[in-house]
């Protein structure tokens, strides 16, 4: 015997596709909404760390060899086809071409994410950012809820699942637990500098952000990228310029202070950690560059920051450092609006 579900009045009635789709995006929305006003609005310190994780970094054993320099170059939304040794014909890069040509050249390499802060989590400590509540560019402090929320509820809508979203926290900033580079070096002898674009943590809003507190020695640069507001600039803690009024001035004025580090009359091994302001729009290129470029002011940036890279290997050759030294040059993310990512598909967020 068959029985017909559609014979009975009291039966329920089948649910169409459409609308099965309809009432689950209603519902998804609803979620997505109310978890990004309890993540936005749920405090704390970001991850919980068992009470075993050691915030400090124990000496590392004496070390017989003659112990490397390490200086990582960093760019900020370069594209993998942004130097003419990987391909650009609008943009002349003969300083890094030269260093490729000495060098390894990679052409297989990945980031650990696509954007800015998650990125430079993982470069500095080697862990997955989402395990840091680092997987989502940091802003200001001081910017109005309004424009965090947005900010916020587009990364998650775009990169996690909706249940993730619902009961997530986001960090602030770098916890103190995490071990960096700088840390991990300090403690095995090395003297440790940074120069250049932070982002990971606000340290003119919350100062346990600050890089000094993360195992660097020196630090001379800006807590975020250059579109976010207020833009200052800082050495070690002290607040040199509340907003930098020109930065025009940032590509030489971190170069300045690279090669200063470098020729540092201190002795023993050392790491420096040179991250750009530039590619990240809005642009800026110095006098001496601007207009020089086939690529436009884009072109002109990068060309600077080509200029730069030759600034600090002529100082390791200099005061003979460079056959004791690994240089390391690469980019945060693709490139966002202007560069190319030569012959792959997708840019910054993909």
């Amino acid at each position: 015997m068959t029985m017909n579900p559609g014979a009975n009045n009291g039966a329920k009635k089948r649910l169409s596709r459409r609308k099965f789709v309809q009432r689950a995006a209603a519902g998804g929305l609803a979620l997505t909404g109310g978890g990004l006003v309890y993540s936005l609005f749920r405090k704390g310190p970001g991850p919980s760390y068992p009470a075993t994780f050691s915030t400090r970094v124990k000496p590392l054993p004496t070390f017989s060899g003659n112990r490397p320099n390490i200086i990582i170059i960093n760019a900020d939304d370069l594209g993998y086809g942004d130097l003419s040794c990987y391909g650009s014909r609008a943009i002349e890069t003969p300083n890094i071409d030269a260093f490729a040509r000495k060098g390894i050249r990679f052409t297989d390499f990945h980031t650990c994410d696509a954007v800015c802060t998650p990125s430079r989590a993982g470069l500095l400590t080697g862990r997955y950012p989402v395990r840091m509540m680092l997987d989502s560019p940091l802003h200001p402090g001081s910017e109005p809820l309004k424009k965090r929320a947005l900010v916020r509820l587009g990364y998650f809508l775009g990169r996690m699942g909706l249940l993730d979203l619902a009961t997530r926290r986001a960090s602030e900033g770098l916890h103190d637990a995490e071990i960096t580079l700088a840390e991990a070096l300090k403690a095995g002898g090395y003297r440790t500098g940074m120069v250049g674009k932070w982002h990971l943590g606000d340290f003119s809003h919350d100062p346990s952000f600050n890089p000094l507190r993360h195992g660097f020695d020196s630090y001379l640069g800006v807590p975020y990228s250059n579109d976010m507001h207020p833009f200052p600039l800082y050495r070690n803690e002290e607040l040199l310029e509340p907003d930098v009024p020109d930065q025009t001035v940032l590509t030489g004025l971190y170069t300045k202070e690279a090669v200063e580090f470098i020729e540092s009359p201190d002795e023993g091994p050392f790491f420096l950690y040179f991250a750009h302001t530039f590619p990240h729009r809005p642009l800026f290129a110095s006098e001496d560059f601007a207009g020089q470029s086939a690529g436009g002011i884009y072109g002109d940036v990068v060309q600077e920051i080509d200029w730069s890279v030759g600034r600090i290997l002529a100082a390791l050759e200099k005061n003979g450092l460079a056959e004791n030294t690994m240089v390391f040059f690469t980019s945060d993310n693709g490139p966002w609006y202007q560069g190319s990512p030569g012959p792959f598909r997708g840019k910054k967020g993909q």
